[in-house]
């Protein structure tokens, strides 16, 4: 008997892939969009192709490549929106969202965004997502665990980690909070990353030299 699922779409933003997930109870069928990157009629088809009830949206973290569709799904759908207090500035400044580097900026509204800090406890019906906070890519930038995995954003990816030039990016905390907070995580966990294909810690742990493993 699965207590959650965890559903990967890739989408795309001006020439950009990257993935997006659908978090959800299939007991309540509660659920949440993780980095809805562009297309919102197409995620919201999406769920409810496979009878979710969107809750919210959740950001790992505040560039353009995961923000895309959120304007849309905020005020189309009327989904909540939830990101990391040290991301939250990003999304309303297409500097820092790196937007500019886009076909279009995007500025958004951040009025009644939710803010989340680690450690937080994200309850998607019966299940939950814990927030870790985990820095580098962005200053912002989390990580969310639960019994499926890990949903790493653009913090680790497969053999890899994120890129740490744009700005508010550090190596040095990137690499620092991915030994904290992903490397003690069990052989066996799924990595859901932000862009390309899943992993696992320990793929990572025995692998990715970027990490020191």
């Amino acid at each position: 008997m699965y207590l959650q699922k965890t559903l990967m779409l890739t989408t795309y933003f001006s020439g950009m892939t990257m993935n997006c997930f659908l978090f959800f109870c299939p007991e309540t069928r509660k659920g949440i969009l993780i980095d809805p990157g562009d297309d919102a009629p197409g995620l919201i088809k999406w769920a409810e192709a496979n009878d979710v009830e969107l809750e919210r949206i959740v950001l790992t973290h505040g560039h353009i490549d995961h923000i895309g569709a959120v304007p849309d799904l905020r005020s189309t759908y009327g989904l909540a929106l939830s990101i990391h207090q040290d991301d939250l500035t990003m999304l309303a400044n297409p500097t820092l969202n790196v937007s500019v580097f886009a076909a279009k900026t995007l500025s958004l509204d951040t009025a009644d965004v939710n803010i989340l800090a680690h450690g937080d406890v994200i309850r998607v019906g019966n299940v939950t997502a814990e927030v870790l906070h985990t820095p580098g890519h962005t200053p912002g930038g989390i990580c969310l665990k639960t019994a499926d995995g890990v949903f790493s954003g653009d913090t680790l990816f497969k053999g890899s980690v994120g890129r740490t030039d744009f700005p508010g990016g550090s190596m040095k905390s990137l690499v620092t909070g991915i030994q904290a907070q992903l490397m003690t995580l069990p052989d066996s966990t799924a990595v859901f990353p932000g862009h390309e294909e899943t992993t696992t810690i320990g793929y990572e742990r025995a692998h990715n030299f970027m990490i020191g493993a």
